[in-house]
């Protein structure tokens, strides 16, 4: 499995995320539970991602075999 190591990749993917779901308030401002059902799955996805990530990386630091990624 490739990693990307990047955190800008990873912050450009949550900024886009954000615009497409958490930015997106109902017209009349009201933030009802419509606007959490949408976003919870999105906050879990990523969430998620961060834990592999953050997994992956410690994998990485505490194996004296392998070399940093960065």
């Amino acid at each position: 499995m490739a990693h990307h190591w990047d955190p800008a990749l990873w912050a450009t993917e949550s900024y886009l995320l954000a615009r497409s779901h958490a930015y997106d308030v109902p017209k009349d401002g009201r933030i009802d539970q419509d606007y959490f059902d949408k976003n919870i799955p999105v906050i879990e996805r990523r969430l998620s991602v961060a834990g592999v990530r953050l997994a992956a990386l410690l994998n990485v630091i505490f194996d004296e075999t392998k070399e940093l990624p960065f």
